[in-house]
């Protein structure tokens, strides 16, 4: 599709040529050239006119039109579906004292997100979900999940690596979830110590829309947390502290990583919690 602004440029150009008379003068000539290319954000570059260059005498009229803007332009969004699967195969969606997957459920069902949960993904399932949830899996990741969780962050979707903490005894797979995060090419990596201690303990959040829409505050509880890498946003972070959830955009698509899978269960209902798991679905 051409834009206006390549159009008017080329509908110049016509004019110009049109002006020209028969008196023996050199014809004009112009080079319109125009290139896009996909970037990380889902955009486009913007064209690039190209230079007119004539040897028309000075009796030669000018153009009538010299609007010849080459404003950059947005493409449109990538097509990713609204649907959220909730993985909760390799021994994932527990523990049951922290992780509350059918409460997770009811808080998407409650927002109009299509949200389904499993041990294994369902067929069709690039066409029906643009958000893949990793519930706490705590053993060997199937190669075929991790496939489809790259396959998904390459075609501008999102994946969500939830992690219980490593402290009082080892809840989580952090290996796993880091072989991932190398495969797929991202600076974070989460680990199970550290973070929030035995307590609710608040989040300072950077604001990083559509995630933290209508997200003032986050609440963890007793956590692990990310190591951030040169192009993660500390999403959720203890005030002067460690931080607990990051993003992490890659290629078209990201990478949230959540270390703490209270905040999925156990805190769900404390602060924005449950807001910003409703914003999973937003792209």
């Amino acid at each position: 599709m051409h834009h206006p602004a390549h159009l008017r440029h080329v509908t110049a150009v016509v004019l110009a040529l049109s002006a020209c008379g028969d008196d023996g003068a050199s014809p004009l000539t112009a080079a319109v050239t125009a290139s896009s290319s996909p970037t990380a954000g889902g955009t486009t570059e913007p064209g690039e006119a190209g230079s007119e260059s004539t040897d028309a005498t000075a009796t030669e009229p000018a153009p009538t039109s010299t609007d010849v803007s080459t404003d950059a332009t947005t493409a449109a969004p990538l097509d990713v579906p609204d649907g959220v699967f909730l993985w909760t195969g390799a021994s994932g969606g527990g523990p049951a004292t922290d992780l509350y997957v059918d409460a997770v459920v009811d808080v998407l069902t409650g927002a109009g997100v299509p949200v389904a949960q499993g041990t294994e993904l369902p067929d069709g399932f690039a066409q029906l979900y643009g958000t893949l949830v990793y519930m706490n899996p705590q053993t060997v990741f199937p190669a075929e999940v991790d496939a489809a969780a790259s396959a998904l962050v390459n075609g501008g979707g999102r994946l969500v690596l939830v992690m219980e903490h490593c402290k009082n005894g080892c809840w989580s797979n952090a290996d796993g979830h880091n072989m991932l995060l190398a495969a797929l090419g991202a600076g974070l990596r989460l680990a199970g110590d550290g973070g929030a201690e035995l307590e609710s303990t608040v989040l300072d959040v950077t604001p990083t829309p559509p995630l933290t829409d209508g997200v003032g505050s986050l609440i963890a509880y007793y956590s692990g947390h990310v190591v951030m890498g040169p192009d993660s946003v500390a999403v959720g972070r203890i005030s002067g502290g460690d931080v607990v959830v990051a993003l992490e955009t890659i290629g078209a698509g990201e990478v949230l990583a959540v270390a703490d899978s209270s905040m999925l269960g156990y805190v769900l209902g404390e602060a924005d919690n449950s807001r910003f798991v409703e914003n999973f679905a937003l792209h």
